[in-house]
């Protein structure tokens, strides 16, 4: 089923090739332009910082439950969808690595 919805992209990502950070930022722009802008209420971006739990940087954890959000039917549908799309590319992805690991190894 995915390899038919998918055919037209699927070529498209073997011809780009092998480009792993290439492909960590395409997953991270399409969240950001496929999904994000349908959740209910934008949250601010946090200081960068290494934490060790929620409690750091504030109580980040309990500040973030403390707003409440629920996601609707809006931003559920988006995720699927970028969720299928990501995961029909993962698959033609590590066909492509394990292929390329598999002639070298010959």
């Amino acid at each position: 089923e995915l390899d038919e919805k998918f055919h037209r992209e699927s070529t498209a990502w073997e011809a780009a090739g092998i480009q792993v950070d290439n492909w960590a930022w395409e997953s991270h722009e399409r969240a950001e332009t496929a999904v994000y802008d349908a959740f209910p209420e934008k949250i601010g971006i946090e200081p960068e910082m290494k934490l060790k739990s929620c409690a750091e940087n504030n109580h980040m954890g309990k500040r973030m439950l403390e707003k409440h959000l629920a996601v609707g039917d809006t931003y559920q549908s988006k995720a699927a969808k970028a969720a299928e799309t990501g995961l029909a590319e993962a698959g033609v992805r590590l066909a492509m690595i394990l292929n390329d690991a598999a002639k070298g190894a010959n």
